[in-house]
């Protein structure tokens, strides 16, 4: 009786989550061209045209009706479910939206970013495990470990700011492990009917996109979710699952950490080198790159399953698994082509010097706007360290910087970016040769983060 109940509650949130998900998002489309929340592209975006941002909206929406819901009626009921628990990661839902809202549509500097992610997460470990540390973590071929108090609220802090970021970094949304755990069941029933509504707007060609509104939800209510199914009345171990059924976000992120600090590449600034793009790069269409990146994460989801049901002496194969796959991963990105580590070193001692430069533009041109005289040397600075024939940074047609003349024999980039004040900036750039891949790259990190942090 009580199992056919739950199947029946189950199928209600998934079921409402999918309608209210498939009704709320053209409500989002109209309301995102409305006040100018649209991705333009950009010098890393994979998709050119104008698209809406905001969908996490239509997400995040039907996930709070779902838990006032739960901690109103299904906990009333049953009496299973801790109320502090649904309201904290109410609060926290509702924190992270209006700030990934904020970001979409004034675009925030990473570090400010950063600090509101951390400040709802301490909020959530603090409040929403209100007391309840975990005393042991589970280590890959060493067994449970002892962790003080400290530690543990460290631990769970970083895994919920980690994958807010890792979310953020790639699309594939993938592989929930519910326990019996009545809260967990039905959130994660909730989360996802509305996500399989929002892929048939998502999808390639897609109409709207998740926008940091909803990758950082997502990368939340997930981070929430892992941590309270590890945790175990009397136990109170961090498992490896959580791990495994995020692997692929995970992974994403720790090698971009990696790629840009061993390429000498600001950490916090974008870039075009994910494996998406990597794949991309490699022939395959958005269609087959995101079919690729779901059948990862199926199989994270299956190596989390196995790794629960596996007797202890077997429980270290899936963690050599999961290691094995991303290594293949990694190898088929291009990671690992011959002569890769020979390019690294002088790649990242000149740009390291050309951070350097960068931070001296961003100051300059922040003291001396006004300066005409000041903008010029500038510009013809940029000119000279990033080895450009032409150089022209304007915005609401205003010119910026600009240096040089065009040459009709060699093509023209162009970044699409938001400067510190939220102003649309138009970058155009030639270079004096034809650059290498590598080179291209960079360059355009390094002048996007010149325009994305001086003020227009």
């Amino acid at each position: 009786m009580l199992s056919s109940l739950l199947n029946y509650q189950i199928l209600f949130f998934f079921v409402g989550s999918l309608i209210t998900t498939s009704l709320l998002t053209p409500l989002v489309i109209y309301l995102s061209h409305k006040i100018g929340a649209i991705e333009h592209g950009g010098y890393r975006k994979i998709n050119k045209n104008l698209v809406p941002l905001l969908g996490g909206i239509s997400i995040a929406i039907p996930f709070i009706i779902s838990l006032t819901i739960i901690a109103l009626y299904i906990n009333q009921a049953t009496q299973y479910i801790d109320v502090k628990y649904i309201l904290s990661i109410g609060l926290g839902c509702i924190g992270i939206v209006c700030l990934g809202i904020y970001d979409d549509i004034f675009t925030l500097r990473a570090n400010l970013k950063l600090l509101g992610q951390c400040a709802i997460a301490i909020f959530t470990v603090l409040v929403c495990l209100h007391g309840q540390v975990f005393k042991e973590i589970y280590l890959p071929f060493l067994g449970n470990k002892s962790i003080s108090a400290t530690w543990s609220i460290l631990i769970c802090t970083a895994w919920i700011v980690g994958l807010i970021n890792a979310f953020n970094l790639i699309d594939g949304i993938d592989g929930l492990a519910s326990e019996k755990n009545l809260l967990l069941i039905l959130a994660s029933a909730a989360l996802s009917g509305s996500l399989l509504a929002f892929l048939f707007f998502n999808f390639h060609p897609a109409k709207i996109f998740l926008g940091d509104t909803g990758s950082m939800f997502l990368g939340y209510v997930i981070a929430v979710l892992t941590l309270l199914s590890s945790y175990r009345k009397g136990a109170a171990i961090i498992t490896f699952v959580p791990l495994l059924v995020v692997g692929l976000p995970i992974f994403e992120m720790v090698l971009s950490i990696i790629r840009r600090y061993v390429s000498g590449l600001p950490i916090f600034t974008g870039d075009s080198h994910h494996i998406h793009h990597r794949l991309l790069n490699r022939g395959y269409s958005q269609r087959k790159v995101v079919l690729i990146l779901y059948g990862t994460s199926f199989f994270m989801a299956v190596l989390a399953i196995s790794e629960m049901i596996l007797p202890n002496q077997w429980r270290w194969l899936p963690m050599l698994l999961f290691i094995a796959t991303f290594l293949l991963i990694a190898w088929f990105s291009g990671y690992f082509q011959p002569g890769f580590l020979g390019k690294l070193k002088p790649r990242r001692k000149n740009n390291i010097l050309l951070q350097t430069f960068t931070n001296y533009v961003i100051q300059s041109y922040n003291t001396h706007r006004n300066n005409k005289v000041s903008q010029e040397l500038l510009a013809n600075l940029c000119c000279a360290e990033f080895d450009l024939n032409f150089f022209y940074a304007h915005s609401s047609n205003k010119t910026l910087l600009q240096s040089g003349s065009k040459n009709l024999n060699f093509s023209v980039e162009t970044i699409n970016i938001k400067s510190s004040n939220n102003q649309d900036t138009v970058i155009e750039y030639q270079f004096n040769n034809v650059p290498t891949e590598l080179k291209r790259h960079d360059i355009s990190i390094f002048l996007a983060k010149i325009f994305s942090s001086i003020c227009v």
